[in-house]
């Protein structure tokens, strides 16, 4: 009898035991899926700090606290100090409408490059600068001290207020207006003084780790070398002021400023993606969120990844020569452009940065065409006529006829009707015989130049 119970019950107890073939097989499915995708989310893990390995490896910060051990604290006095001061004494804003330089509208312009300011205008600006007297005086003393460091909150991320770059701005075009009076008024030699310190104004930013900063910086560099142009097209300058003005702009030429703004771009970026970007649009981590599953799916690791891809080629590029930077360049926007949707961050802070690297090229072309007109011009001085060519200009003038970016063949000259033109031929590496950019008509082909009227 226990035999036959035995016999009876072994079917009974295999048959409870037995699992289904198909849960078996599901549970297996299930089983690598959950395994790959956690071996895609270390995958991707490893390789972000791999990434933020070299980064730090290289000498630059990932996080904002690093970003802000990054920006340098002067040694000595910090100009940034003064020109705190100089920004509090601004004043005559009800005049600036009416002021060329400082005014937005269209109608208010300086007259053609060489030719006098209207009575009417100098009456103005000669208002406009006698208010700001103050500031300038400031300005003058904050352009003389080397260091400088602004007090800038780096842990708001893209939300940090930089109202210093405006300020700036206005005090460029401030020095702008001083050294047109001064020209005016038969005082070249304090001409040459206003502008050599609104390159002070442009140093001033050079160590700061914002892109921001260092698109005004090239901006304020713009602006100082165009005053420089309308100067040398009124006036003769002394031989050691021209000097010292040619060491000012050869100063300005700094691509490691450029690199640093870029390092603080990508830590700013960096932020985004650490903080799921509940920083800037509040929190995203509700169950069903967008973000949250974006996150969750691995998607965010891999733009993430991306993000800090293409961020370390332009970073290299930028510290390399010219010609990398425009072999370079064309390939590394057609990446950014041809980015999947699926990368939404990276499409959303990287194509903006396509064209950086040649836009400080464009400035170090008009720096390096400006040292050769002043040349030029001690030249003359020297002489009574002008060059030949540049040839003419070396080793008294010139060691050696700066580059041109864009060729890396010698910056061109050419004689005009009124005065000379110095040039390069931009980013289409062709030479238009010195046309100058037309501002209403940028489709026109041109090179960057550096005019003297006179």
């Amino acid at each position: 009898m226990d035999a036959t119970h035995s016999s009876a019950s072994a079917p009974e107890a295999a048959g409870k035991r037995r699992i289904p073939v198909g849960y078996i097989i599901a549970a297996v499915i299930v089983a690598v899926i959950v395994l790959a995708f956690l071996g895609m989310h270390l995958y991707f893990r490893l390789q972000i700090n791999a990434e933020r390995d070299a980064i730090r490896k290289a000498g630059f910060p990932v996080t904002l606290r690093e970003l802000s051990v990054y920006y340098p604290v002067p040694q000595g006095n910090n100009a940034a100090v003064v020109y705190t001061q100089a920004f509090a004494k601004y004043a005559g804003h009800n005049m600036e409408n009416k002021l060329p330089l400082v005014s937005n509208s269209y109608n208010v312009k300086l007259p053609p490059r060489g030719e006098p300011l209207p009575e009417d205008m100098k009456t103005d600006i000669s208002a406009y600068l006698a208010a700001n007297a103050e500031a300038l005086e400031f300005l003058h003393k904050a352009a003389a001290i080397d260091g400088c460091r602004f007090d800038l909150d780096f842990s708001q991320g893209y939300g940090m207020p930089l109202p210093h770059l405006g300020k700036l701005r206005q005090a460029t075009q401030l020095l702008e207006l001083q050294a047109l009076m001064k020209v005016e008024g038969g005082k070249p030699d304090d001409a040459a003084m206003a502008i050599a310190d609104s390159f002070g104004a442009a140093r001033a930013l050079q160590n700061e780790p914002v892109l921001i900063s260092q698109l005004m910086r090239l901006g304020v560099i713009s602006i100082s070398v165009s005053n420089l142009e309308r100067v040398l097209s009124r006036s003769t300058l002394g031989d050691q002021q021209l000097t010292d003005l040619s060491n000012a702009i050869a100063s300005q030429e700094n691509p490691e400023a450029l690199i640093r703004g870029l390092a603080g771009e990508r830590c700013t970026g960096e932020d985004l993606f650490l903080n799921n970007l509940s920083r800037y649009i509040g929190p995203v981590t509700k169950p069903g969120n967008a973000l949250t599953l974006w996150q969750l799916s691995g998607l965010k690791a891999m733009d993430h990844l991306k993000y800090l891809q293409l961020m370390a080629e332009l970073v290299r590029t930028a510290g390399g020569s010219a010609r990398d930077i425009l072999d370079t360049a064309e390939d590394w926007e057609k990446k950014v452009h041809q980015l999947p949707r699926l990368y939404f961050l990276t499409n959303f802070l990287v194509p903006a940065l396509t064209r950086v690297n040649e836009e400080q090229l464009k400035i170090f072309a008009r720096l390096r065409s400006g040292r050769a007109a002043i040349a030029v011009e001690r030249f003359r001085m020297a002489n009574g006529r002008l060059p030949g060519s540049l040839d003419e200009l070396t080793p008294k003038w010139l060691d050696t006829v700066p580059a041109d970016p864009f060729d890396d063949q010698p910056i061109r000259y050419k004689k005009l009707a009124k005065g000379f033109v110095t040039y390069s031929v931009g980013p289409d590496q062709k030479d238009h015989g010195g046309i100058e950019l037309d501002p209403k008509h940028y489709n026109i082909p041109h090179d960057i130049t550096f005019i003297v009227a006179r």
